[in-house]
């Protein structure tokens, strides 16, 4: 056969005859693989859909018994079991269903008198700690005790266990009562008579609603648990042909580490690191993959084909066409070379040298143009400033640039021996991935911390991009890193520098404000001390020192506004009605030759927001159009509108939105000034003459009704301000009207007088006028200027304290903690908090620890009083 060696058309043949056998091949055993991949999807979808269907069954089951509950006021443990035996003979992966009533502490002694008549001598409220010892009571002032408990002979010793005494229980039971939903705990060992199963608890919050003074208010009766047997839940569903076939694993998507994996048919049980590296391979491969919805909660069914879809087999479809096409190819092949080999040989061999000769010069002409460009290249990239790198696809580093071996340190080689993860150190990146995201996206742009040889790190702006080669595979990825260290230096210096000449604006305004306001307090004290107690007098001084004192506190809340530290309650509101209700109050404050003219609908829809905001806004933005107007007289003009119809400003508003717009005829604002007015501190105003945070409140204000602000002015045209609210989804919804003020009248030896007031206050000036206030009263008191003094006087057997007035911010022990524990101690003690300014507890914290009234500072006393006759009279 040595004489054929030369005919390379022969080879040719043969080799295609090869190729197409392969083709061939490789068409029919992907038309099966696709055959067969889909009959496992279908199959995978019809599994994860009977899983599901079993999970909404078992909570349609507690849905059931939740409704039976519900409208069952004296619920029997008898009614309770013939209900719950209905449901555990139909759904045999429900262990078990409980009634685990809410019980106070108060209500504890009563609740184990309720077990003990019932037949259980043993009855407590069992509770466990982390160490799985179990105590008798808690700190956490409320129960939620196992009471009904189906089946009850294999479930009995449960009886009074508290579900609130583990984390994850209680967890579950809080997110199932903030919700007003039903909720599932993570994976638990549920501990039966003769076994331990891993499951699930499902909670069903059960509450009745009262009317009471504030409304309506939810009360929580308990919640109804439903125990899953996970295991019992997937051999249900599946048949024992699925289970041999495949390979199911369910997962909980929101988890802690280590509770994230519910079932594996195969009994593994991988680390987390291993569980998320197997998701995100299992995504690649034909594994089937889908999340379910569960209790308001993400599980993810992964099931995967035990056996490869295709197997080898030498008399299937594919290998028979392969084998049959490689004997027609090799018969055609010695046929051909049998009858014309002298020709083939010589006319081979001619076109041989001659393509040979041609593809030779033409090799040579691309390669020199090809080395020209790449020099080019190498040139550049060596002498950009910028880092520069080349990275494979394991992002293994394979070339660097001059400036990246200077920026990091290292040498050529060194780099080359380095990963990704060597230098971008930053746990910030690997939580993103970036190299997976690149992938994905082709381009990433961002900034991180990088890592020098020398351990240490330098702010960088990184830029990568993935590298394709023509046919489009990826081939590896493009680095390129700058050193932004003296940018953010600069950045830094402007924003300090910015601060500094805001601080000095501020500074400018509110002392001005606050020396007037002082001085208008200092010398009506004065006028005071030289009046020698005459009665007229010493009442307008007096007048004047409370308008200072307002004026300062105003001031105060202006600030906090602007800062978002003043809490604002959003409720549905009638904006139509809040306008003209703060028009009322502007007309009046307003110089006679400023006109109103206002076009208010009446019948727009509410909106979610604070109707003493609204009125801040009204009050600033018509004070600002009455300065602007002058003297000179002229009109404001206010218009409110909805539901596609013409603005004051002709522009058609949508039926989801209002509009509100304040126009004035005043002197207008400049080019210059208009995209500066909003900024805090910003002002054209002499200082001295105001802070410039009437805008900026204004815009904040806004922006906390999640409304848009626009303003349209030119120079002595007048200005026009747009505000755009959201309205209700629920316009239906009925806005309550606001319970007015009770006015409780104080006389000078009133009915609760000659009981003990404690007072807990570190201010000597502001205790001391309490305790000289309250004595006028006729009531006992004792003064404290920490809370860990104010403990020990309540303590001492000798002292009986009938109610405690307490400061927030205190050294040793503050306001709030000092609450708790005398709470704890005697839980009916009144108290009051009166606090300046906290960010730790607010109006509606106090009164979910206990604390019957909450005033800030400064407060009225003659508020104050009314509030102690009033707890102390209950």
């Amino acid at each position: 056969m040595r004489k054929y060696k030369n005919y390379w058309l022969i080879f040719w043949t043969f080799v295609l005859g090869i190729s197409f056998s392969l083709v061939i091949y490789f068409t029919i055993q992907k038309g099966e693989k696709i055959d067969q991949q889909l009959a496992f999807q279908s199959k995978a979808q019809s599994t994860v859909h009977s899983i599901e269907n079993e999970l909404h069954n078992l909570t349609n089951a507690l849905y059931s018994l939740g409704d039976f509950v519900q409208l069952s006021d004296n619920l029997t443990r008898k009614q309770f079991g013939q209900f719950s035996q209905n449901h555990l003979a139909r759904y045999p992966s429900i262990l078990s269903f409980s009634w685990a009533p809410f019980i106070s502490s108060e209500q504890r002694s009563s609740f184990i008198n309720i077990l003990i008549n019932e037949g259980f001598s043993n009855a407590d409220i069992r509770m466990m700690t982390q160490s799985g010892q179990l105590i008798s009571d808690d700190e956490r002032g409320y129960y939620f005790p196992v009471y009904y408990v189906e089946p009850f002979d294999s479930l009995s010793s449960q009886l009074g266990y508290n579900l609130a005494s583990e984390s994850l229980r209680h967890q579950a039971l809080k997110n199932a009562f903030d919700q007003n939903s039903i909720s599932v705990t993570e994976k638990l060992t549920l501990v039966l008579q003769e076994k331990t199963i891993t499951g699930l608890l499902v909670i069903l919050p059960i509450d009745k609603k009262t009317i009471a003074k504030a409304g309506s208010e939810i009360i929580k009766r308990g919640g109804l648990v439903e125990a899953i047997n996970l295991e019992a839940l997937i051999s249900y569903v599946l048949t024992p042909v699925n289970v041999d076939k495949s390979h199911l694993i369910l997962i909980d998507n929101e988890a802690s580490d280590g509770n994230q994996l519910l079932y594996d048919s195969k009994g593994h049980n991988p680390s987390v690191k291993k569980l998320n590296h197997y998701l995100i391979e299992q995504q690649k491969s034909s594994t089937w993959q889908q999340t379910i919805r569960f209790a308001n909660r993400n599980y993810t069914v992964i099931i995967q084909p035990n056996q490869a879809l295709t197997a080898f087999n030498l008399l299937s479809l594919p290998w028979l066409s392969f084998i049959t096409g490689l004997i027609l190819t090799a018969i055609f092949c010695f046929y051909w070379l049998n009858r014309h080999h002298s020709t083939i040989e010589t006319v081979v061999r001619a076109q041989q040298f001659s393509k040979t000769n041609k593809n030779l010069s033409e090799e040579i002409v691309e390669r020199l143009k090809i080395e020209k460009k790449l020099i080019k290249f190498a040139h550049a990239f060596q002498l950009s400033a910028d880092g520069i790198n080349l990275l494979n696809m394991e992002g293994d580093y394979t070339y660097c640039n001059q400036a990246s071996i200077d920026l990091y340190g290292y040498k050529l080689d060194q780099m080359h021996n380095l990963h990704y993860s060597d230098i971008n150190q930053d746990p910030s990146i690997k939580e993103l991935n970036l190299l997976s995201q690149v992938k994905e996206q082709g381009a990433w742009h961002g900034e991180f911390a990088q890592t020098r040889r020398d351990g240490t790190k330098f702010p960088a702006s990184i830029s990568l991009s993935l590298i394709k080669d023509d046919t489009g595979s990826h081939i590896g990825f493009l680095e390129i890193t700058r050193d932004i260290t003296e940018t953010n230096l600069l950045e830094a210096e402007l924003q300090q520098s910015r601060k500094m000449e805001a601080l000095g604006t501020l500074a400018g305004g509110i002392a001005h404000d606050f020396n007037n306001i002082l001085a208008s307090i200092l010398g009506n004290s004065e006028m005071i001390l030289m009046s020698k107690i005459e009665p007229v007098k010493t009442q307008g001084y007096i007048s004047n020192i409370q308008e200072g004192c307002n004026r300062a506190a105003d001031l105060v809340k202006q600030i906090m506004t602007f800062s978002r530290m003043e809490t604002m309650q959003l409720n549905t509101l009638d904006l139509a009605k809040a306008v003209n209700n703060a028009l009322t109050i502007i007309r009046a404050t307003l110089p006679a030759n400023i006109h109103i003219n206002s076009s208010i609908n009446p019948y727009c829809a509410p909106i979610k927001g604070d109707e003493t905001q609204i009125h801040q806004i009204l009050l600033n933005l018509c004070a600002n159009a009455s300065q602007a107007i002058g003297d000179e007289g002229g009109t404001i003009a206010i218009d409110l509108h909805q539901e596609h119809t013409l603005s004051y400003e002709q522009q058609d508003i949508t039926k989801e939105k209002i509009q509100l717009s304040i126009t004035d005829t005043g002197k207008g604002i400049s080019s210059e000034n208009i995209t500066k007015i909003f900024d805090p501190f910003f002002t054209t105003k002499k200082i001295g003459e105001g802070t410039g945070l009437g805008l900026a409140v204004v815009k904040s204000i806004i922006e906390s009704h999640d409304g848009e602000i626009v303003v349209k002015s030119e120079l002595n045209q007048g200005a026009s301000f747009v505000i755009t609210f959201p309205t209700c989804h629920d316009e239906n919804e009925i806005i309550p009207e606001p319970e007015p003020e009770k006015i409780i009248e104080i006389v000078k030896q009133p009915e609760s007088s000659g009981k003990h007031v404690l007072i807990v206050e570190d201010e000597p000036h502001i205790s001391r006028l309490y305790q000289e206030f309250i004595k006028e009263y006729g009531y006992q008191t004792t003064v404290c200027e920490d809370g860990k003094q104010a403990l020990a006087v309540f303590d001492d057997p000798n002292t009986c304290i009938d109610l405690v007035l307490t400061d927030q911010a205190m050294p040793n022990v503050t306001g709030k903690d000092l609450s708790i524990i005398l709470l704890n101690k005697q839980p009916k003690l009144p108290i009051i908090m009166c606090t300046g300014y906290s960010e730790v507890i607010n109006e509606d914290l106090a009164k979910d620890i206990g604390i019957r009234k909450y005033f800030l500072k400064p407060a009225s006393l003659t508020k104050l009083m009314e509030a102690i006759d009033q707890l102390l009279k209950e």
